[in-house]
């Protein structure tokens, strides 16, 4: 399918994009603090949703497709390790989404694209 770019009024949602900084402790475990690479406003959508049993619960998945404008200091950044995106969804409900894949669709540094996955990494 052909990337078509966000139109006026679809970079709607208020996305704001971290990164996850593990800190060894004195014990030799880990703890992990989140740092914010950046806000900005973009077009969230669905890409798929499934659901499974699995240990006889429903399982269920969702995907998302985040579109923002292109920015050289994210798309490295995002590149570079695991990243989350948080967001406020049109029901009012806080979100927090893993990004799986950052894609300049078009190869002109003009979008990216992320592809999410719902939950946060552990």
């Amino acid at each position: 399918m052909a990337f078509v770019p966000p139109g006026a009024g679809e970079l709607n949602v208020r996305v704001t994009l971290k990164q996850p900084v593990r800190t060894e402790t004195a014990s030799g475990g880990f703890t992990r603090a989140d740092t914010t690479l950046a806000t900005r406003f973009a077009k969230v959508a669905p890409a798929k949703w499934s659901q499974k049993q699995m240990a006889m619960q429903m399982q269920q998945r969702v995907d998302l497709c985040i579109t923002l404008r292109y920015e050289d200091a994210i798309a490295t950044a995002l590149l570079k390790g695991e990243a989350v995106a948080t967001f406020t969804d049109k029901g009012g409900r806080s979100r927090t989404v893993a990004v799986k894949t950052v894609v300049d669709p078009e190869n002109m540094g003009r979008w990216l694209e992320l592809a999410c996955e719902d939950g946060a990494p552990t």
